[in-house]
């Protein structure tokens, strides 16, 4: 009979556990002021200068204004109001000229030495109304006679309800310009000649306190 060897079943070592060392500290996730702010490189031969530089008075009291002033966006109505603003301009320019203070002068027959304190006496005065366009007068050509130059003397009354009104040149000129209910849709400067004690009621009714 053969001889069976019975197999003796290998022990398996049993594995060791790993050591743990101490657990490594998680890295802190970086803040948002951490990630809003900006770092760069400066070379070598400008760090004196920068260091110098922000420990100027001068340099922090800039840095400090410019942080302090905050200019607020122009409203959607204050934008629409430049851009009518530009647009009546520009029509006065095609439709009726807008004259310098030299030009003003020299058409009305001034012989004074100095045009632009004659155009603006007039304008503080009211016998003429005025905007003002790059800091200087401009008169626009709807309220002159053709034949002299000059303001229409009608206008004067027109001119004098606004202002005991205490409305400002520039508004009674873009007045001049936007149609009127009272004269049918159309605009004061347009009829001026045609029907000027329309125009004057129609002053009394936009300057009248409601």
């Amino acid at each position: 009979m053969a001889e069976t060897r019975t197999a003796k079943a290998t022990k398996r070592p049993k594995a060791k556990k790993p050591v743990r060392g101490p657990v490594p500290a998680r890295r802190a996730a970086p803040s948002r002021a951490a990630d809003a702010m900006i770092t760069m490189q400066v070379p070598a031969s400008l760090q004196q200068w920068v260091v110098e530089a922000a420990n100027s008075e001068r340099v922090r009291k800039h840095v400090a204004d410019a942080l302090a002033v905050s200019e607020p966006l122009p409203s959607v109505r204050s934008l629409a109001s430049i851009r009518a603003r530009e647009q009546t301009i520009r029509k006065i320019r095609d439709s009726y000229q807008l004259l310098t203070s030299s030009e003003f002068a020299k058409n009305a027959g001034s012989r004074s030495a100095n045009p632009s304190e004659y155009a603006s006496s007039k304008a503080r005065a009211w016998t003429a109304i005025a905007l003002r366009l790059a800091g200087n007068l401009a008169f626009p050509g709807f309220q002159f006679d053709p034949r002299t130059g000059k303001p229409y003397q009608q206008l004067q009354p027109v001119f004098e309800v606004f202002r005991k009104a205490g409305w400002d040149q520039e508004s009674v000129v873009l007045w001049f310009m936007a149609p009127s209910g009272r004269l049918h849709g159309q605009e004061p400067a347009a009829v001026i000649t045609s029907d000027l004690a329309a125009v004057v009621d129609a002053a009394l009714d936009a300057a009248a306190p409601w």
